[in-house]
């Protein structure tokens, strides 16, 4: 962090290394630059050795994007509650209502009033059929995690309560066809579990719903479905989903018939995103996952266009390639304009109008030579336009990224070129600047504003490669660990 009263700031630390500096804000400049050896600092002692401390949990007034491995930690809350067909509506709550809190039963003929309240005396928690169990699951997730305008939200799913709503209107088709309809006991449809993700969807057909949708259950992970089934040891369970099909598909009366994937937006409009991605480098070969076709088409090129990961939050950002501003004498933006095109990138997303390239290659120092001072010269700036986020992030935590991702601020990022250089059309060790725009699972998103094609393997480095170039996790946390700074955008008013 930058002090202006301090004399002397520790900017970087590890258990190896405590790199001080004194900064002068008359004269913009470092007075002294240190390496200090610390070899034997302990974690606890603050200076950012050992592991990272955990963020968080997400609160309720946050805006957080849908996590398939989080939604089933919450269905878990719900294990051992027993199994009543059609239940009244179970309350959005954190956690599932228990005995004495139920919200009632109005009768079936698979689960009377009597049964149900028996179950729920016996057990001491409310029984539940599969469909209000996804129901809960989905709706209590989105209260909690996405917050949006809750009642009206397009995500809700306050209106959906059969199986065969699910399947019909809700989330995208991932494996067999479960928007059918009415099915029959001949039919059979594959389980492939290496096209499931956490969260999914995961529908049967029964025989005493006239073959049509009778049950849904969610995919766990790890080969296991988490539902409310009837039967014997029923009720919401945890089980391996192989063995399950296997042991339904036997007695002839219900079927697997697939699966559907949740896809939910934000109320900061960043959500699953559906549009394009740049892969170079090692990454290419994940096309063949996500977009066989662009994959194919790629070749031997160094970078390919294709499918965005699966899940992928990417914020609204303008791309700009720093050499498309000029390539020589007497502006040579593509030298050295990578951190002024980047902040002009941030600062038209979070709604300012169009900033001037030359003014920022200008205030940041880069017109003159001098990198060194230009995070500090773009914090001004922004700061005095009212752009800023204090203070100025260091080294964070990649769950950290995303939540400022997840809350509308994309970010400046100070790096070396060569540390990510074999996922990216350049191999030089050099300072740079790009913007962090968004994530997935496995990856961050940015916008690189320097990809200049030179030739050879490079000849496809054209100059929109840089725009949602995905970089993996592991290589942007030593990206982070090299240079680290980390400017936060944060939207302002025009």
């Amino acid at each position: 962090y930058f002090f202006k009263d301090a004399e002397e700031d520790t900017i970087r630390a590890d258990t190896e290394l405590c790199l001080r500096a004194a900064f002068d804000y008359e004269k913009g400049e470092y007075s002294q630059v240190e390496e200090v050896e610390f070899p034997e600092i302990e974690a606890e002692e603050g200076l950012g050795g050992g592991e990272e401390e955990e963020e968080p949990e997400p609160g309720p007034s946050e805006t957080s994007f849908f996590s398939g491995k989080e939604m089933i930690e919450l269905a878990k809350r719900a294990l051992g509650h027993p199994y009543c067909f059609r239940p009244r509506e179970w309350p959005i709550a954190s956690d599932p209502p228990k005995d004495g809190s139920c919200p009632g039963h109005s009768g079936s003929k698979y689960c009377s009033v009597a049964e149900y309240e028996n179950l729920a005396e016996d057990s001491g928690k409310c029984p539940i059929d599969s469909s209000t169990f996804v129901k809960w699951v989905i709706n209590t997730y989105i209260k909690e995690e996405i917050n949006d305008d809750y009642e009206s939200n397009e995500n809700s799913v306050l209106n959906y309560p059969y199986s065969a709503f699910f399947a019909r209107d809700y989330g995208k088709v991932v494996d067999g066809d479960p928007e059918k309809g009415t099915y029959s006991s001949t039919e059979h449809y594959e389980l492939r579990l290496d096209k499931l993700e956490p969260g999914d969807m995961l529908f049967f057909a029964s025989k005493y719903a006239g073959w049509n949708m009778g049950h849904i259950g969610l995919y766990a992970g790890d080969g296991k479905i988490i539902h409310a089934r009837a039967g014997n040891n029923g009720g919401v369970v945890l089980e391996d989903l192989q063995r399950y099909v296997e042991y339904i598909e036997s007695g002839g009366e219900n079927i697997y018939v697939g699966a559907k994937r949740l896809e939910f937006k934000s109320s900061s409009g960043s959500g699953s995103y559906s549009g394009e991605c740049h892969y170079c480098g090692s990454n290419v070969e994940y096309l063949q996952d996500y977009d066989i076709e662009a994959y194919n088409q790629c070749g031997s090129k160094r970078c390919c266009k294709g499918a965005c990961p699966p899940g992928s939050v990417i914020l609204e950002v303008p791309y700009y390639n720093q050499c498309s501003f000029g390539m020589g004498p007497p502006n040579n933006y593509c030298y050295n304009a990578c951190g002024p095109t980047s902040l002009k990138m941030l600062l038209e997303a979070v709604g300012f109008p169009e900033q001037s390239i030359e003014m920022l290659w200008d205030i940041s120092g880069c017109k003159n030579g001098d990198g060194i001072r230009s995070m500090v010269m773009y914090t001004d700036y922004a700061c005095s336009i009212g752009a800023c986020d204090l203070p100025t992030l260091y080294r964070p935590s990649i769950s950290k990224i995303k939540q400022k991702i997840d809350s509308g601020h994309p970010m400046l990022v100070n790096n070396n070129m060569i540390v990510y250089s074999g996922e990216a059309c350049y191999e030089k060790p050099a300072g740079h600047y790009f913007a962090a725009v968004g994530y997935s699972d496995e990856f961050i998103i940015v916008h690189d504003p320097y990809t200049l094609s030179s030739g050879g393997r490079y000849l496809s480095c054209t100059l929109e490669i840089g725009q949602n170039l995905v970089l993996k996790k592991s290589t942007f946390q030593n990206v982070l660990m090299d240079r680290g700074y980390v400017y936060v955008v944060k939207p302002g008013e025009t």
